[in-house]
């Protein structure tokens, strides 16, 4: 009868056999108690009275053996007894266990219902929500987002408990002791970058700042082709104020060293179409993905890139940038950004790949003398130190100093989780928004040009 309300949709999913099981399982080999505590929590049952006796259990098992009677014991004290019908709930338990080893497909049963159940709910809510009047559309599907993203995941926290600290330790040993690199690592593609700060790390989330005009966009693209060229890393860029045409022009002009002048006014030669084609061609090829669309709220950006990872699977991910990200109107402004901080910070952890936050320093670098960018130009920079694990700035002397080298460029690495700060010196050539290594050897390093329209 319930399989049949179940599918008419007025019963959820659930399993009462696979419930009953794990309790059984409890009770045949209590063994089983310290992994179930990082399978299930008690609200994963939906039979109230299993939801009690797990609960009974929990909180016994730090004290002594479960067993039927000290169980019975406990579920009289926290007054349960009746309510789960006394021992005639206890006592079937153990019938409906095939074998104790079982327990965890058991578990994992009882979790996915659960997860279902969530789920159903999140999206009755949206439904009910939806026919009510919305002054602000934005609001109701970053509200919404936020429900289906707090039922995706609210079950992740018993996945995984708490362990010794010295458990695998011989792995960090060895990976040290080897030089075994960590799984998850995107190199930058700059190699002084990459000796500095070992590349870009899973499940961190670096801030990547500077003024206006200086070419944050354009080496992140770089840095993003590298990623995928040179390493074959998957990356997901999230374009929240350019269009794609723009960001396919810049690629076009590092790689063919054709400037944007020209790619922009329609005026490159005939003669260089061939070298043009042949760059596109080897574009299309880059596992690198871009999305294309303004007003995005930090929820959604977290819903994409984990539909996205489990489809395509992701190395990394760069958003272009984070004043851009949408809070939910009539939110303190403060608190918005901080809420968008905090959420793409929590989804580099949660998905394992280091993100790419690309972000405005604010105008209090113009009214000083020293220009060069400090965490404190950062826009909300209280609140967004707290979640960045790295924070680089890119500065252009040339800039602010017409005397200075127009292809001299500065990586400020201000603060970093797996290497020293400093300064990394890079050749860039702004005519065609390329940024290289600086060598001794480059051509181009003791030049200053202006924009000819091409630049070789």
């Amino acid at each position: 009868m319930n399989e049949e309300r179940r599918r008419e949709g007025r019963v959820p999913p659930y399993s009462a056999e696979a419930e009953e099981a794990v309790l059984g399982s409890v009770l045949l080999n209590n063994d089983v108690i310290a992994e179930l505590r990082g399978i299930l929590t008690p609200g994963d049952f939906y039979v109230e009275t299993n939801r009690r006796i797990y609960e009974a259990i929990l909180e016994l098992a730090p004290k002594s053996v479960v067993d039927h009677v000290t169980l019975g014991q406990e579920l009289k004290r926290r007054g349960d007894w009746d309510r789960i019908g006394g021992a005639a709930a206890l006592d079937g338990l153990t019938d409906t266990v095939a074998a104790v080893a079982n327990f965890e497909h058991y578990a994992g049963i009882v979790r996915d219902k659960a997860a279902v159940r969530r789920m159903i709910y999140a999206a009755q809510q949206i439904v009910a929500d939806g026919f009510a009047d919305h002054d602000d559309l934005g609001e109701y599907l970053g509200k919404s987002q936020q429900s289906i993203n707090a039922a995706a995941t609210a079950g992740l926290g018993a996945l995984e408990g708490p362990e010794l600290v010295g458990a695998r330790i011989l792995d960090v040993i060895e990976q040290a002791v080897q030089g075994k690199e960590p799984e998850g690592i995107v190199p930058t593609g700059f190699s002084h970058i990459d000796n500095t700060t070992g590349g870009l790390w899973p499940g961190e989330m670096t801030i990547f700042a500077a003024r206006t005009k200086m070419g944050k966009t354009a080496f992140a693209l770089n840095l993003g082709k590298n990623a995928a060229r040179k390493a074959g890393k998957r990356v997901l860029w999230f374009n929240l104020e350019d269009s794609k045409a723009n960001m396919q022009q810049r690629l076009i002009a590092q790689d063919t060293k054709v400037s944007m002048t020209s790619i922009r006014r329609r005026q490159v030669p005939p003669e260089l179409a061939p070298i043009m084609v042949d760059a596109g061609a080897s574009i299309s090829e880059l596992p690198f993905w871009v999305l294309n669309r303004a007003g995005l709220t930090a929820d959604q950006i977290v819903s994409i890139s984990t539909t996205f990872k489990a489809k395509h699977g992701l190395d990394l991910v760069i958003i272009d940038h984070l004043r851009r990200v949408k809070h939910l109107k009539g939110q303190d402004f403060r608190i918005g950004v901080s809420y968008v901080g905090t959420t793409i910070a929590d989804m580099a952890l949660n998905l394992g790949v280091p993100v790419l936050a690309l972000h405005q320093l604010n105008r209090s670098v113009e009214n000083r003398e020293d220009k060069r960018p400090r965490e404190s130009d950062l826009r909300e920079s209280g609140m967004l130190e707290e979640d960045a694990r790295n924070i680089w700035f890119l500065y252009r002397d040339a800039y602010y100093d017409e005397n200075a080298d127009t292809n001299i460029a500065d990586l400020i690495v201000s603060r970093s989780n797996h290497g020293p700060t400093g300064v990394v010196k890079l050749f860039c050539d702004m005519p065609t928004m390329k940024f290289t290594d600086l060598a001794d050897d480059n051509p181009y390093a003791t030049r200053t040009r202006a924009d000819t329209g091409t630049s070789y």
